[in-house]
């Protein structure tokens, strides 16, 4: 396999020959959003069509509600069809996969368990991720979302260990210009909580 490396300054990357290098001055900061203690939902609205893919980076918490981790529910555009996701995980030491779509229909959202703590973990411990949405202004195109992200519990008995590796797809090709995070279960994200969005140029 061939492989080309570019350096600058401290930093380095490596890919395979024809593939595309993204370098840390292509990612421009868009929007964030933080918790308020009171909202279930995350948005991000009239996003610019003028990047190539987009990146989502946060750490979340709920604000209330005794769980111990809490899931979210992607969605673009408002829509409430047309996805269906797949992950890769481990659970206090489990590792399991799974496909979640509704056979033979699709699902009204992609799903993100653990995608922070709950009210019911130590209070210094938060989720955290990074989410990539590829071609996300495309016309021609479905959306594909892939995804890393984890929870510690930190010595709280209360909390479970989790990271995931999940991946995601909205069968849509119109351009998305806006996101929702949501809590499944209508509780808030607390103030500590960060979503922050960028733009990949390529």
């Amino acid at each position: 396999m061939a492989i080309r490396s570019l350096k600058s300054g401290s930093f380095s990357r490596s890919a395979q020959v024809g593939n595309s290098i993204i370098l840390p001055g292509d990612y421009e900061s868009i929007a964030t959003v933080t918790g308020n203690g009171s909202s279930s939902t995350i948005t991000f609205s009239s996003i610019p069509s003028t990047y190539k893919h987009l990146q989502i980076r946060w750490i979340a918490r709920q604000a209330s509600g005794g769980n111990a981790n809490i899931t979210g529910q992607l969605k673009f555009n408002g829509t409430s069809t047309y996805y269906v996701d797949h992950v890769l995980q481990a659970v206090n030491g489990s590792v399991s996969s799974n496909s979640n779509q509704n056979a033979p229909g699709w699902n009204t959202y992609i799903n993100i368990p653990y995608i922070g703590t709950g009210s019911a973990s130590l209070t210094s411990t938060y989720g955290v991720g990074i989410m990539d949405i590829i071609d996300y202004a495309s016309t021609s195109k479905n959306k594909t979302v892939r995804m890393f992200y984890g929870t510690d519990g930190n010595g709280d008995a209360n909390t479970t260990y989790h990271v995931s590796l999940r991946s995601g797809l909205f069968a849509d090709t119109t351009a998305i210009s806006s996101i929702t995070i949501t809590t499944s279960n209508a509780t808030a994200w607390n103030t500590g909580t960060t979503f922050a969005l960028y733009g990949i140029r390529g």
